[in-house]
């Protein structure tokens, strides 16, 4: 994936136009008690692989929308923390799991609106899938 992403990268793009790093992210300390996040998925999110790139100067590679560029990689995980742990949306969280449902909630931190998005495949642990700003 990111040869491609290197093929795609030509000179037309911006300096800020960035190319995911040549080894994947670890996925970042997570509670226990919050949908796994796994390092397929935090890779995702921040840098594109499959879709994604929300992290500032990635967004490119798929169109996507971009975190600030104040918004490190522990901020972007704080965020998507803080948004599960939003009044209700825990609740949330559960019920659509429990019915074998994905799905998202969202909240807004520092002034951006945030959604993280969740789902359950079989009788593996619910993961999130994503965390992105919405424009």
């Amino acid at each position: 994936a990111r040869s491609e992403v290197m093929k795609a990268h030509t000179a037309i793009h911006q300096p800020t136009d960035l190319i995911p790093p040549a080894t994947p992210a670890e996925a970042p300390e997570w509670p226990d008690d919050l949908p796994v996040m796994r390092a397929k998925e935090w890779n995702h999110i921040l840098y594109g692989y499959g879709g994604g790139g929300h992290l500032h100067g990635y967004g490119w590679i798929n169109g996507r929308a971009e975190f600030p560029d104040s918004w490190t990689p522990d901020k972007i995980c704080e965020a998507g923390i803080a948004v599960l742990r939003s009044p209700g949306n825990l609740k949330l969280v559960e019920e659509k799991l429990k019915n074998g449902h994905s799905g998202s909630v969202n909240g807004m931190i520092d002034g951006i609106a945030v959604r993280v998005s969740f789902s359950q495949a079989g009788k593996r642990p619910p993961r999130i899938t994503s965390i992105f700003p919405i424009e």
